[in-house]
C-alpha cells in the first residue's frame, strides 16, 4: 500500500474540509492526523480514509504505516489551497514576467505543488513534490499562481497551498468541465 503521490511534507490541507487521504495498494495500513488514528484494510487498488474537517494552523504531522514501512511527513499545515490550471497563462513563470526580482520573497506559509507532463505520454506526474515558497527558486514559480497566493496569504495570514497543472498549446476544451460552455450559451464550431 501507498499514499497518493500528493500526500507529502510541507502539504496544506483546505481549512472546513474533510480531510481525505487516498493512495492505492491491498493491505492494511494506519493513519494518523491531528490526534486521530484511522486503520485502513484495502481489498482492492484504490483505498480513502475520511478526516474530519480542521481549522486553519499546523503544523502537524501525518504518518502512514504498513506492515511493510511507516511514512512521517511533517510541516502540514491547515489552510487555503488553490488550483491553478490551464495553457500557457499558467505555465508563464515569474522569472519571464516584468517582476523585479528584488520583490521575490521568500515565504514559509506558501507551499507549491506542481505537476509536469512526461512527454510522449498523456501522463501527469509529481514534480518535486510539495516545496516551500524560497526566494532563490520563486522564478520557476508560475507568475501567477505566486502573485495570487501571496496577496491571499498577506490578507488572510494563513498558509496557501498552490497545485499548479499546466500544458502549454493545449486545447481549452480539456480544462473545461463537459457541458460548460453550453451551459453558458457558448458554441463551439468544427
Amino acid at each position: 500500500m501507498r499514499l497518493n503521490a500528493i500526500f507529502g511534507s510541507h502539504m496544506v490541507f483546505a481549512a472546513g474540509q474533510p480531510i481525505r487521504i487516498y493512495g492505492n495498494g491491498e493491505g492494511n495500513a494506519s493513519i494518523t492526523f491531528g490526534g486521530i488514528t484511522k486503520n485502513i484494510r484495502s481489498q482492492s487498488d484504490y483505498w480513502m480514509v475520511e478526516f474530519p474537517p480542521m481549522i486553519h494552523g499546523g503544523p502537524y504531522e501525518l504518518k502512514f504505516s504498513t506492515d511493510e514501512e511507516t511514512v512521517l511527513l511533517s510541516d502540514i499545515y491547515i489552510g487555503e489551497v488553490y488550483l491553478f490550471a490551464g495553457q500557457s497563462n499558467m505555465q508563464f513563470k515569474l522569472n519571464e514576467s516584468t517582476f523585479p526580482r528584488e520583490k521575490y520573497t521568500s515565504d514559509e506559509r506558501l507551499r507549491l505543488f506542481s505537476t509536469e507532463r512526461i512527454e510522449k505520454t498523456d501522463v501527469f506526474t509529481p514534480k518535486d513534490g510539495w516545496v516551500k515558497c524560497r526566494s532563490d527558486e520563486i522564478g520557476n514559480w508560475s507568475a501567477i499562481a505566486y502573485l495570487t497566493s501571496k496577496k491571499i496569504a498577506k490578507i488572510k495570514n494563513v498558509a496557501v497551498g498552490i497545485i499548479v497543472c499546466y500544458q502549454g498549446g493545449s486545447v481549452i476544451e480539456s480544462w473545461v468541465p463537459a457541458g460548460t460552455f453550453e451551459k453558458i450559451g457558448l458554441e463551439l464550431s468544427d
